[in-house]
Parts: structure tokens; sequence; C-alpha cells
């Protein structure tokens, strides 16, 4: 299977393309407009149909929650139209095109968490921008899988935009952090999710599907637990409420509960702190190889 993955200088991008290539498929990497600009309609296209992907892994787009609401336009030209033409390029070659969503399609209004036949109804710009991304698939292509995932975690991407490399560095430093304590999620290691696309791209079993690691927790749980993991001074992580420190207004609660996902692929995935654990692992034995 060749595979074509846009983003893949970011953390779920990066990740993903190591993960199929690992798996013997050979990878395109799509590294922002020096290699292909996805909002020049005529040029995906045709970039697309001369590489014949049998599988596309779109993950690029605009992340930054506070900057988006600031800078709405380009956000949906990003996120939305860009979105669009992938999936126009999708359809003209022939290929399979995996979208990579976020829990942030809904308002987080719900207690018990969220399932895939639940309605989205996004609070900020960002979540708008990638809930009309994935009305603009269905409306044009069939063969798609919608990937939702919460926030993630991993250490692939750019260092200076990576949650542990930061947190860590200024841990070190010690400086503090605050972290929201009202905003919880299911986070989710890069390396699990990655693994689950390579197995969800080798069906037909198209649709909407919510991946996450178990659980829930805060951002100031994960922060904690980062620092906890590394060794470093927890008093240092500082609880604070998500208004007070964004810009763009968070769900209150968007804690996977999905029906499909498990259903369908018989997948069981493993609890956020035993996949940070690993991940914190990984961290240190880089660490020591460098040495």
């Amino acid at each position: 299977m060749k595979v074509l993955v846009s983003g893949a200088s970011g953390l779920l991008g990066w990740e993903t393309a190591d993960a199929f290539e690992e798996a013997g498929c050979p990878v395109v990497r799509l590294l922002g407009r020096k290699s292909v600009d996805i909002m020049n309609t005529r040029e995906i296209i045709d970039f697309v149909k001369t590489e014949q992907p049998d599988l596309i892994v779109h993950s690029a787009g605009y992340r930054d929650l506070d900057d988006i609401e600031k800078h709405e336009a380009d956000g949906f030209a990003l996120n939305t139209f860009g979105t669009k033409n992938m999936a126009l390029a999708a359809s003209a070659a022939g290929s399979k095109l995996m979208y990579i969503s976020s829990d942030t399609v809904y308002d987080g209004e719900k207690e018990t968490g969220y399932h895939e036949y639940d309605t989205p109804n996004p609070v900020n710009i960002y979540g708008k921008s990638k809930l009309m991304a994935e009305n603009e698939i269905r409306s044009l292509y069939a063969e798609y899988f919608i990937i939702r995932t919460a926030w993630l975690f991993g250490l692939q991407g750019h260092p200076e935009n990576n949650v542990i490399y930061t947190l860590r560095d200024k841990l070190r430093a010690g400086q503090t952090i605050s972290a929201s304590r009202d905003q919880l999620c299911s986070p989710s290691y890069t390396k699990d999710i990655a693994q689950v696309l390579i197995k969800i791209a080798q069906t037909d079993y198209y649709g909407t599907y919510l991946v996450s690691n178990r659980g829930a927790a805060s951002r100031y749980d994960v922060t904690l637990a980062i620092a906890e993991f590394l060794g470093l001074d927890t008093s240092l992580v500082i609880p604070a409420d998500a208004g007070l420190i964004h810009l763009a207004k968070r769900a209150r609660n968007t804690v996977f509960k999905p029906i499909a996902f498990p259903k369908t692929f018989g997948i069981e995935m493993e609890d956020w702190q035993d996949a940070l654990k690993r991940c914190i692992d990984d961290l240190k034995f880089r660490e020591v190889k460098k040495q």
C-alpha cells in the first residue's frame, strides 16, 4: 500500500508516516507548502494523480486554537478548504482518504462521554473548521475514514511545539507551569494512534470513528503525570481554569466513549496513563543514548 501523509512534519503526521514505513509501505511525506500547496486545488489534484497513492492520511492543519480565533479566514482556508481539495484529489486518484479530525467538534456539555452518534456542536473556530472539513469530505467522496482524536502527546514533530519537550525544559529550569483543570478529554499517544490508523486503513469499513487511549484527564492531570514520570518537581505544576489562560473557549468535557470504533475493529486501547508512561520511558531511553 502506497501512502501519502500530509502534515508529515507534525506530531501525529510524522509518527504516522514512520509507522507506515516500518510496516513496509512506501510513504510520500508532504511537509507543508514546500512539498505542495493543498490550498491550490489544481496543484494538489495533479500532484496526487501523479503519485497515485492507495491511501491519503490528511493530518495537515492550523492547530493553534487561540491563534486561529484571531485569524479565522486563515483557519478555514487551511483546515476546511484545504481538506476539500484533498477530498477532490483523493476522488480524482481513486485513493482512500483518512482525515484526522478532533474532539473539538463537540461542545463538551455531555456528562457521560461522547460516541460517534452524538451531534457535534463546536464552541470555537478551530472546532468549526474541523467539522466543516468533515462535511466537505462527506459531500464529495465515499471512500473516507474520519478519525476524531483527542489531545495528543508523543515525541515527534517540532520540539518547540511539543508539549513533553517544552514541559521538561521549563520544569528543569525551575519554571512554573499553569495547566487547565476544568477541561477533560481522553489524552492519546501518537504511537498508539498511528498503529490503529494502519489497521483501519487495511479495511474498507468507511465512516467516522473516535480513536483515543482510554480514560479521562485534564491538562493539569497530564502535565502533573509528565512531571512525575520524568522525576521533576510536581509542585511547579499549577492548576488553573482554561478561561484564564486561553483565548479560545474550550469544551468542558470531550471524553470519548466510542461505539463504532471498538465494535467495528475489535481494538481495545490502553489507558492514557500507561501510554504516557511508555512515551516518557522512550524519551528517557533516547536521552541516555545521546550521552
